[in-house]
Parts: C-alpha cells; structure tokens; sequence
C-alpha cells in the first residue's frame, strides 16, 4: 500500500487538530463531523470521511497521535529506572502521570486538548474507543502495568479492576482540573511552576495510595456478606492477569477497567 502523499497528510493534521479543540471545548459528542470539517477549513465536505470513516475513527487517529509520544517519554523513564520485577509502586506511577502531566502546558500540539478528551472517556466507560484503549497497550504502559496491579491488595478480581477503573479516572480528572490553574493567577512563574509540581507529586502519590490502600473491615464484611451469598467473583490467587484483556472477560459485561492514556 503506498505512504499517504504529504498533502494528504496535512490535510490529516489540519483535521485532527481542529477536532482536538473542539471536542475538548464541546465534548465528544458535542460537535458534527460537519462543523469540524467546515473549521478545518476543508473545502470537501467529505474530506473528514475519506481520512477517517467517522467519528470513532477521527477520535482514534487523535489518540494515537499522543499516545505514541507518551511511550517514547515512559520508555525514556524505564531507561533510568529498575527492571519492572523490583520497580517501586511510586515509580511505575510516576511513569503514569509524569508524561501526562507534561501535556499541561503543550497548547501548541494539543497536549492540554488530549487531556480534557482523556477525562470525558475515563468518565464514558461504555464508550467503544475504550476497549481498544485498554485491549492495545503500548509496550512501556504494558510493562508498568503488572507493578501497578500488584500493588493491589489481594481481593476479589472484580475490586482490583475497580481500582484500576479509580486510578485511571482520578488521574485524568486530577490533570483535567489543573489545566484550568493559570499561570496569571500567581504572583510569579516560579511560584506557579512550584505549585504545580506539588500538584503533579500530590497526584501520584494519591493514586500510590488508591491502589494499595488495605481492605478496610467494612469491606471486608461486605465480601463476606456476598460470598455467603454466592454473589461475589471469586478470589484469585496472586497470578497477575493478563493485561490487555477488556474487562468483560473477567467481570461478564461492557467496563473496561482502565486505559493506556
């Protein structure tokens, strides 16, 4: 198959680009193909359906545009730290939410935009793009994927991918609401710059502390309660699962239990 001719590739970008800020100022399902063609500038009304069939698959050429710089930045970080087998919870989180976090001064290529699309789908769990979020993992999220599941107090499968489904809404939400802190509200870029690194550490280390927080005894109970009742999925030995499953094939329904962002 021959390589996209460079105009069609900068028809591609133009669209895309355009698509980012209007779905993050509008929602997703906020604004017709139409209207983000007509911004674009794209004289063909079909243009945007010849690049990429539809909306689904416009939002997906979107992610994909960020997700592989997001690899190439976490395979950077891995470099420098230990083997995923003895990495620290800490620092598979930091591999999360440091690059991410790096989107929120990055107007000019869409960073902030990707941000505020990644948080409507964190909170739209049913949304189809979801599943092959979660299904096609790049190579450095999969490999800090295991730490983070392992962290997760031994429990019922069901809890663990609930808590996975926490962490990946709590960090986007978290990021979402810091891209509204402007530097103009502070008295110098020094004092902004230090509040939002406080930010970005607080942010990981609350998600450290959602993952491996203990059962508490209520929980406890309740699992109970549920198992007297031949209603809870049953514990799993300490085997970690196989990432890149949809959660349906552990919990029987639609939920993804999080995603590659």
């Amino acid at each position: 198959m021959p390589a996209p001719r460079s105009d069609s590739l900068r028809t591609q970008a133009v669209i895309i680009s355009t698509a980012e800020r209007l779905f993050a100022e509008h929602g997703i399902e906020g604004v017709s193909l139409s209207e983000i063609n007509r911004v674009a500038g794209q004289r063909n009304k079909s243009a945007l359906h010849y690049h990429f069939g539809s909306r689904d698959g416009l939002l997906k050429a979107l992610l994909e545009k960020h997700r592989s710089r997001l690899d190439d930045e976490r395979r950077d970080m891995l470099a420098e730290l230990p083997p995923p087998s003895d990495m620290s919870l800490h620092d598979a989180v930091s591999v999360l939410v440091r690059p991410l976090a790096a989107r929120l001064g990055d107007h000019e290529n869409g960073g902030v935009h990707y941000l505020r699309i990644m948080a409507q789908l964190s909170s739209t769990p049913h949304h189809p793009l979801n599943t092959w979020l979660f299904s096609d993992l790049r190579p450095a999220f999969a490999s800090i994927a295991p730490v983070l599941y392992r962290n997760i107090p031994r429990s019922p499968t069901l809890l663990r991918m609930r808590r996975s489904q926490l962490m990946n809404g709590t960090v986007f939400h978290g990021l979402l609401l810091q891209t509204y802190t402007l530097p103009d509200a502070f008295a110098t870029p020094t004092e902004f710059e230090a509040q939002q690194e406080l930010y970005i550490n607080d942010l990981i280390d609350c998600v450290c502390g959602l993952l491996s927080a203990e059962l508490s005894a209520e929980s406890e109970a309740a699992l109970q309660s549920h198992r007297d009742q031949r209603i809870a999925v049953p514990a799993v030995d300490d085997r970690l699962p196989r990432f890149g499953i949809a959660a349906s094939e552990i919990l029987g329904r639609n939920s993804p239990a999080g995603v590659d962002g």
